[in-house]
């Protein structure tokens, strides 16, 4: 009698874990789903900071910002030194380890003037050309510092072997000149035949990837754009000379981007250093 109890109390068991998992619909298994993936719904808050160009006290009240507001970490879409030499590299270095904030950095055009191999600005800052992860998306920082070449044979390789290699990621991607505005048209694309052919490789190459957003600096404005259907922002706030006739902020020139993540999706506002 005790395993015929036993049995009809199995059988009953396993008849309402069918009727429940039918009275499931698939947008609720779904979202199950996403509760049971890693990082899915996890917030994350970073910011994008471009153009200091060696102005001390603006990045260190940018980076305070950064912090206060609840960012985990800091992107720099370049130019971060006025002229590229050691003294000017190793002084916005030290004002970002003082913030004990994590800062990546791509290089600007100000950054390669005394060392265009780069090597000078990699030992002081990261690799030009690296990844890392953060709550579900894989961060790409990227060098297209030179206008004579743009994104390089080898930044392009790189890039494509990334994304190769991670063909389920959803990318964020970073770079210093931007391209494909819609205002340069009229102030000019300071591109090149050769920088304007790697801008379309650099293009065909994130086509088979799914890229959530893509920031960059080098004109001194906040400029939000889609660039083949992309979110993209221009944010070059950081302290050099403002340009407030070509972007959104008018005086209030000095900012960065805050950067929110929740349930995958990023939006990113631009917070004026007041």
């Amino acid at each position: 009698m005790k395993i015929s109890v036993r049995a009809s109390l199995v059988v009953l068991f396993f008849m309402v874990v069918a009727v429940a998992l039918i009275a499931l619909n698939s947008s609720t298994i779904r979202k199950f789903a996403n509760y049971l993936r890693p990082n899915a719904n996890e917030q994350l808050i970073f910011a994008v900071i471009g153009d200091t160009e060696g102005h001390i006290d603006t990045y260190r009240q940018l980076l305070a910002l950064a912090k206060t507001n609840g960012a985990a970490f800091v992107i720099h879409v370049g130019d971060v030194s006025a002229d590229g030499s050691n003294a000017s590299l190793d002084q916005m270095r030290e004002v970002a380890a003082a913030q004990e904030l994590p800062v990546y950095t791509v290089p600007g055009n100000h950054d390669i003037r005394v060392d265009p191999t780069r090597q000078t600005f990699a030992a002081r800052f990261n690799k030009v050309n690296f990844a890392f992860e953060a709550s579900g998306f894989r961060f790409a920082l990227l060098d297209n510092a030179d206008r004579q070449v743009g994104f390089s044979d080898q930044t392009l390789a790189w890039l494509a072997d990334d994304l190769a290699q991670h063909r389920q990621a959803t990318y964020v991607l970073a770079f210093h000149r931007p391209f494909g505005f819609p205002l340069s048209s009229i102030v000019g694309d300071d591109e090149t035949p050769p920088s304007r052919a790697a801008n379309n490789q650099f293009l065909s190459i994130i086509s088979r990837a799914q890229v959530a957003a893509i920031f960059s600096g080098h004109l001194h404005i906040y400029l939000p754009y889609k660039l083949n259907s992309i979110p993209a922002y221009i944010t070059g706030g950081g302290g050099g000379d403002p340009q407030p006739e070509l972007g959104r902020l008018g005086q209030q020139a000095n900012h960065l981007l805050l950067v929110k993540v929740r349930d995958g999706r990023l939006r990113a506002e631009p917070l004026p250093l007041r």
